[in-house]
C-alpha cells in the first residue's frame, strides 16, 4: 500500500511502519548516536541530548515510546507520559496510567462479556 511518511512526506510502499526507508535509517543512526551519547554521559536529559548531538527531538521522543531505548541508568532522560504529563522512560504512558488503564479496560472486558453471556430478555426473533 502506498503511503506518506508520517516524518518527511515522502511517498513509499507501507508495511509496517509509518515512515519510508530513509527516515527509518536516520532513526537508526540517531539511535546509536543517543545510545553512545548515553554511555558517555550518563546524566544527561532529553533536551541535553538533542542539542548536543542536532537530532529532532520527535526521534528521541519516538524511541523512547517504541521503548527501542533501554533507560533504567538514565535517570534524568525521560519524557513526559501522554495521558498525565508525568515523567516516564518508557512508552507513552507512565506506571501508573498504565495500571489505571488496564484496569479500567479489565472492567470493560468483564461488563462486554457479562452482557454477551446474559440470556436474551424480552427479546424475539422472527423466523422467515
Amino acid at each position: 500500500m502506498l503511503s506518506n511518511c508520517r516524518r518527511c512526506g515522502r511517498m513509499f510502499s507501507k508495511v509496517s511502519r509509518d515512515i519510508c526507508p530513509e527516515c527509518l535509517k536516520e532513526r537508526e543512526e540517531v539511535f546509536e548516536q543517543v545510545r553512545s551519547y548515553l554511555r558517555e554521559n550518563p546524566g544527561s536529559s532529553v533536551p541535553e541530548v538533542v542539542e548536543a548531538l542536532d537530532v529532532l527531538l520527535e526521534d528521541v521522543v519516538a524511541l523512547i515510546q517504541e521503548g527501542s531505548l533501554i533507560l533504567r541508568d538514565f535517570p534524568n532522560f525521560n519524557v513526559a507520559c501522554e495521558r498525565c504529563g508525568q515523567p516516564t522512560q518508557e512508552g507513552r504512558y507512565c506506571n501508573n496510567c498504565k495500571s489505571e488503564l488496564a484496569g479500567k479496560l479489565a472492567e470493560a472486558t468483564a461488563i462486554l462479556r457479562k452482557t454477551k453471556d446474559e440470556p436474551a430478555k424480552g427479546r424475539y426473533f422472527l423466523r422467515g
